[in-house]
């Protein structure tokens, strides 16, 4: 077997003060231009400082733990079924409020009005930031809140007569609810308590109200029930 010893190889022609291959005496090769060849083998721990715009092919299986800074933009496909646990950045901005009636108050023969005091049992998380108002019955959407909200309500009557009606509905921006729950009382009774129900689905931008409005027809000012009489409701999803 024939070896060649040299510590420097160079082109005939060259003009550069450097040579073009060094070899020290561990066989540790220096080249001091651009190195080309139809395939390269081998480790490439050392390699650092690799343009990613020169980077192409697929991604080998391996952990991404060391990835930072990836651009959201950037980020496209189905997100793996993890634990979300430590993400962070969520919005959790989904009202909700619930309220029953704490103290009766008296409703108007023939006129809607809005149920008030509903102070008991109350559900009125941090993140109303203030929406939910239990003593006005009024919940108002907070900025950053707008969306498709469900809303659920009952109001009872004390007092009513035979062949009264009561009547319960939610009103947007204080409108006269157009879709709303009805009990009729019996043609045989007199001076007993009847209630009516209601759930309805809104859409909602920042500043729309909603409130639970009752009605009855029995002939003069009639107190509510608060065992009965109750509003709440929360955002099903933003839009």
């Amino acid at each position: 077997m024939s070896k060649i010893k040299v510590q420097e190889i160079e082109h005939t022609g060259s003009t550069n003060a450097n040579a073009a291959i060094t070899l020290n005496s561990n066989n540790n090769v220096t080249f001091d231009a651009t190195v080309t060849a139809t395939t390269f083998s081998g480790s490439g721990a050392s390699l650092t400082a690799l343009p990613a715009a020169n980077l192409t092919g697929t991604l080998p299986a391996l952990s991404a733990a060391n990835l930072t800074s990836i651009p959201a933009a950037n980020i496209t496909g189905t997100l793996p079924a993890i634990d979300g646990s430590n993400l962070t950045g969520i919005s959790s901005s989904h009202p909700a409020w619930f309220g029953k009636q704490d103290t009766t108050h008296s409703i108007t023969n023939a006129t809607w009005t809005t149920i008030l005091n509903l102070g008991d049992e109350a559900v009125n998380p941090s993140v109303n930031s203030s929406g939910w108002d239990e003593s006005t019955g009024i919940f108002t959407v907070q900025s950053g809140q707008a969306g498709i909200y469900y809303a659920f309500g009952g109001a009872a009557i004390d007092d009513i007569q035979a062949d009264d009606i009561v009547r319960c509905g939610i009103s947007k921006n204080d409108a006269t609810p157009t879709v709303y729950g009805e009990t009729r009382s019996q043609y045989t009774e007199s001076n007993q308590i009847y209630s009516a129900q209601m759930s309805q689905v809104f859409t909602l931008a920042v500043g729309d109200t909603l409130r639970c409005k009752v009605y009855h027809n029995e002939g003069s000012t009639e107190p509510t029930e608060a065992p009965y009489t109750f509003f709440g409701g929360f955002r099903i999803f933003a839009t």
